[in-house]
């Protein structure tokens, strides 16, 4: 259970505003064929209960033909409830921004098929994109 978020969840901290690390990922995502379909800013969401939290942004990525392969596999359907791909960046009590993304990699190998393929295929790819904030 202790060990579960560690292998779960990757998180990095950047060295950027959440503005810029916002704008850079979706211009990055789209430059290689990826789709922003929602930018939630779930900080926004909760201040109507009464929360006044720091900022937190959830980004929706989604690469059409790998969801197209995997939503057209008759198994691969079940993994629609993870799609599409997310990754959240929120702003930390010293300031600093952290991006967090489930272990899709990781994830990838306890499933088969379509799945496990494509899941694989397209954490490699968010990486890559988020190697653009990372400074990697």
């Amino acid at each position: 259970y202790k060990a579960a978020p560690g292998m779960m969840l990757i998180e990095d901290t950047i060295d950027m505003d959440l503005e810029d690390a916002i704008a850079k990922l979706e211009t990055t995502a789209e430059s290689v064929g990826w789709k922003v379909p929602t930018i939630h800013m779930i900080s926004d969401s909760v201040k109507s209960a009464g929360y006044d939290v720091r900022p937190v942004a959830v980004i929706e990525l989604c690469h059409p033909e790998l969801a197209g392969m995997m939503l057209d596999d008759e198994d691969g359907r079940s993994i629609s409830p993870m799609m599409p791909c997310r990754v959240a960046l929120y702003e930390n009590a010293d300031g600093t921004i952290t991006v967090s993304r489930m272990n899709s990699g990781m994830m990838s190998k306890m499933f088969g098929g379509v799945i496990a393929s494509g899941m694989a295929d397209a954490a490699g790819q968010n990486e890559e994109i988020f190697n653009s904030i990372l400074g990697k």
